[in-house]
């Protein structure tokens, strides 16, 4: 029979016989569905042929808008047409041989219904001469013709058409094969590069990831990374730096060098007539006269400092060696005002240096 029984077959038969069972018929042994099955397929294939080759010679080609197997909607459920155009509501359908009366009676059916349901709607039958067809189909036939004229027409066709036409199927079904050898080809083709592709974009990732590895293999060995140095030559932490030692307490001696020389500061002071000058109260706001004092008291500022200089350039170099140690900071810094703080007045008449002096001697 051409069959050899495998698992897909066996799960197929299983399939068959439980439909069978469902609808409460008996089904065939194995063997007796083998022969049932390979003359299905001869059944259909003529029909492929058959169908396909009066499509083309009646000019039901694609490029027209028909197309194969096509489901129509109908209230008794889908019709699949042999052939149909959707656009223009037409359906054909095409009988190689005899009929099954179930299966055609149900096609007569939803015929009729598509064209009681669809406006303009249109179906043809095309049968063969001599063909066997049950009698209640065939009055069915007449039936619908007889109502629906100009919509649904039968064509009969000889012995001769039929062989036309199957061989012009056979030769499309050639066709359809050789294209499907050819597109499997192309596909196993396409395949294969990618293949080809994916091996060498895979051998060039490999190449160029050696490459960078050697790299970094060179460029660790000629410029080696802080741990690797010290791996190599260790080296030892730097030892902490010494904390600086507080300053020592004064001593008696210095505290009377310290006193002596300001006592020697203020006596210089006197006999040269140096007096600081206090700025003026300026206002709190800032307002034109407040930025008049501020400007004066920075030009007493300035003439304080020179005058000091120049007080210390003709003093004898002990002397001044003196004052410097004991005025780290010139007598202008004495009235200068932090920012943010406004200027304050203050006296320095002879009971102001009382009290320093006094102040002074009790230290």
């Amino acid at each position: 029979m051409g069959y050899e029984w495998n698992d897909r077959l066996e799960a197929e038969y299983t399939r068959y016989v439980d439909g069978k069972w469902f609808k409460g018929l008996n089904a065939r042994d194995r063997k007796g569905y083998l022969k049932a099955r390979e003359q299905w397929k001869r059944s259909r294939d003529k029909g492929n042929r058959f169908r396909d080759g009066m499509a083309l010679l009646r000019g039901q080609t694609p490029e027209r808008g028909y197309e194969k197997e096509v489901r129509l909607e109908t209230s008794l459920g889908t019709r699949v047409s042999d052939v149909a155009n959707v656009s223009l509501s037409k359906s054909s359908e095409y009988k190689a041989g005899g009929s099954e009366k179930n299966k055609t009676l149900k096609q007569l059916e939803k015929d009729e219904r598509y064209l009681r349901e669809v406006p303009g709607a249109m179906v043809d039958w095309t049968i063969v001469q001599g063909a066997r067809h049950d009698k209640e189909v065939q009055d069915r036939i007449k039936v619908l013709q007889e109502k629906y004229r100009g919509q649904f027409v039968v064509h009969e066709i000889s012995r001769e058409q039929l062989r036309l036409a199957l061989t012009v199927g056979k030769h499309l079904d050639k066709q359809r094969r050789a294209k499907e050898k050819e597109a499997r080809a192309r596909d196993r083709e396409e395949k294969q590069r990618q293949r080809e592709r994916s091996t060498k974009e895979k051998q060039d990732r490999e190449r160029i990831q050696a490459a960078e590895r050697a790299a970094s293999m060179q460029a660790a060995r000629e410029f080696p990374t802080y741990e690797q140095l010290m791996q190599r030559e260790p080296v030892e932490p730097p030892s902490k730096s010494p904390e600086k030692t507080p300053p020592a307490p004064e001593t008696e001696r210095d505290r009377v060098a310290r006193e002596a020389a300001e006592s020697a500061i203020r006596e210089v002071q006197k006999q040269l007539g140096y007096n600081p000058l206090s700025p003026e109260k300026t206002p709190e706001k800032d307002t034109p006269e407040r930025e008049v004092a501020e400007q004066k008291r920075q030009n007493e500022l300035r003439i304080q400092r020179e005058v000091r200089e120049a007080q210390l350039s003709r003093l004898p170099p002990h002397v001044a060696k003196l004052v410097a140690l004991g005025q780290a900071h010139g007598p202008e810094r004495a009235v200068e005002t932090p920012p943010g703080h406004a200027p304050s007045v203050q006296g320095h008449g002879r009971d102001a240096q009382g009290r320093d002096r006094g102040q002074t001697r009790d230290r």
